[in-house]
């Protein structure tokens, strides 16, 4: 479906003149209301700035005004969450749908356009992936994979894109988790893309957009296709990520490619003993564990119950012992920073780098790597970066970052144990009759973790993006595509899954008797992503998160305020951890 430029320009009046008078009639904060009015007006500018019908000039390109409109609505949708005031959840939706349409007019307007690429202009430093730079782009000989139409369209921006954004990819936003949970909103992701494969059939979909080709991944065999074939030609490198991960890790290995990735992703491998089921400095991590956890379990007893506050303060200590030494034990400011700058890459290209505050948090890290501590992984990775090109202080705040998602899976597996007995005596039997005694790996309660990530994914957008064209059996994916695997869709696909909605960590023993945290073979799971670019500390995170979990369990008994959240047939499609509480 595609309209004329003629019923654009009329879609953007009727989209100002919304503009104009939505934020009024509901109440909408001085701020966001002065912001929408001077969208209203520039929409109105730039609209009537543009001509094409009947051979009159164009002053302002087509294409421009396709970029302009498509800005326009991710700004919209993100709106709510960028202004300081709370909003009212009528503000917020309109905000949201509004948004929605701009882009998706954006995306079926203009048959002659192509897609335009978003550069990472606020980068400071952009990856230009094989082939960027060469103009124009090629176009396939065969013929393209099929195209969401403008209502389908829609509804995977409603339904996928946009409640992906609100609950924040790089940190979460603790109310709208919380509304998440509560409104069921991540089923409505799961009924989106199954009617679209049902649709369309299960090969990779085009989404319609204009500012870029974007495709989403429906079937299991295109998703490890498109894992086992990174980097090339799918870059980890997406444009999106590297707009996000800019704000504080822009030469990290995820958003490099080419030499850079190679020397970087090896670094971390390396230094993460990625292959390795328990890393060697494990005999001086897990003490760590243990003193911290027994030093929260105390305060759990004065308080008289666990919440995630007291339980992301114990957990980030032991983060800080285990990566820079003993000495930072009390550093707090550093992960302050890390949460700021991450606070500023769930906005991505929307808002500028904070160059002073990401080069605060590089010296930081710079310090510690001068006088690293023995034992520490920050002293393996001081001995081991041999290239100035391996950037280590933008490798290590990727760690920092994935240990908080750590802390959350944990929380949850805590959740699961404590509402699933049998599951829970098991754990315990675990680590009394001997099998963990004395021994750092414990299979089960890994599987736990894994299980926990699989109902909830703490990184649900799997980004990448074609160096090339590729070939499928439905049609070809174009050049510089950014593609989404929703690790959801997968997790949770009941007509695959038997166990969708259950907890059933023996799958990830019976797939894998050793339990190292490689996908299972025979399920589309990918807690930790897959393939070459799978994430490179997922064992010792495993190491850490089940060392915890044994720390806190113990004995005891362990009861979840508010169980009936967690109905044993039908688990919810998000649980917020922020909210748990234990006694």
């Amino acid at each position: 479906m595609r309209i004329s430029t003629r019923a654009h320009a009329f879609l953007d009046f009727a989209t100002a003149g919304f503009l104009l008078a939505f934020p009024r009639l509901l109440g909408a904060s001085k701020p966001l209301t002065k912001v929408t009015t001077a969208m209203a007006l520039g929409k109105l500018g730039y609209t009537l700035l543009t001509r094409h019908e009947g051979g009159v000039v164009r002053v302002l390109p087509v294409k421009a005004h396709l970029a302009l409109d498509a800005a326009a609505g991710a700004t919209l949708v993100a709106l709510p969450f960028l202004t300081e005031q709370e909003e009212a959840p009528a503000v917020a939706s309109c905000c949201a749908a509004l948004g929605t349409f701009d882009i998706a007019v954006a995306g079926i307007s203009d048959p002659h356009s192509r897609p335009l690429r978003i550069p990472g202009f606020n980068t400071g430093v952009t990856t230009t992936l094989p082939g960027e730079d060469s103009s124009p782009q090629s176009v396939p000989t065969q013929e393209l994979l099929p195209e969401t139409t403008f209502l389908d369209t829609l509804k995977v921006h409603w339904n996928v894109t946009a409640p992906t954004i609100a609950l924040g990819p790089i940190i979460r936003r603790p109310t709208v988790e919380w509304l998440t949970e509560k409104l069921g909103l991540t089923t409505g992701a799961f009924e989106t893309l199954r009617s679209l494969r049902e649709k369309y059939g299960s090969g990779p979909l085009m989404v319609n957009t204009a500012l870029r080709h974007q495709a989403i991944v429906l079937d299991p065999a295109d998703m490890r296709r498109i894992l086992e074939g990174s980097p090339e030609p799918f870059a980890t490198a997406e444009v999106t990520k590297q707009s996000a991960l800019a704000h504080f890790e822009p030469k990290m290995s995820l958003v490099s490619h080419g030499p850079e990735r190679t020397i970087r992703r090896r670094l971390n491998e390396d230094v993460l003993e990625m292959q390795n089921a328990v890393h060697h400095l494990a005999e001086g991590m897990l003490p760590i564990v243990d003193e911290e956890a027994q030093a929260l379990l105390q305060r759990v007893e004065q308080k008289g119950e666990l919440g995630w506050d007291d339980f992301e303060e114990a957990w980030f200590t032991i983060v800080r012992r285990v990566v820079f030494g003993n000495s930072a034990r009390e550093d707090q400011d550093i992960i302050d920073v890390m949460k700021q700058l991450r606070a500023d890459g769930n906005k991505a290209f929307l808002k500028p780098v904070n160059t002073e505050l990401r080069d605060e948090l590089h010296q930081r890290i710079r310090n510690y790597l001068k006088r690293a501590e023995d034992g520490s992984l920050a002293a393996l990775m001081s001995s081991r970066a041999k290239s100035p090109r391996s950037a280590p202080e933008n490798q290590i705040p990727q760690w920092l970052f994935a240990f908080d998602p750590a802390g959350m899976a944990t929380f949850r597996a805590l959740a699961l144990l404590a509402t699933h007995p049998e599951q829970l005596q098991r754990a315990q039997e675990e680590m009394a009759d001997g099998v963990a005694a004395g021994k750092p790996h414990r299979p089960f309660l890994r599987a736990c973790l894994l299980e926990s990530l699989r109902l909830w994914p703490t990184t649900p957008a799997i980004l990448r993006q074609s160096t090339h064209e590729t070939h499928w059996q439905n049609g070809v994916m174009p050049a510089h595509t950014s593609i989404l695997i929703y690790a959801p869709y997968f997790h949770r696909d009941e007509t695959r899954v038997p166990f969708a909605h259950a907890f059933h960590p023996d799958v990830w023993i019976e797939d894998d008797p050793e339990v190292k945290g490689n996908m299972p073979r025979n399920w589309p799971f990918v807690p930790f992503s897959g393939g070459p670019a799978v994430c490179p500390g997922r064992n010792l995170v495993l190491l850490l998160t089940s060392g915890m979990l044994a720390a806190l369990l113990g004995n005891r008994d362990l009861h979840l305020k508010n169980a009936n959240r967690l109905r044993k047939d039908q688990l919810p499609s998000m649980l917020d951890h922020f909210t748990l509480r234990f006694e």
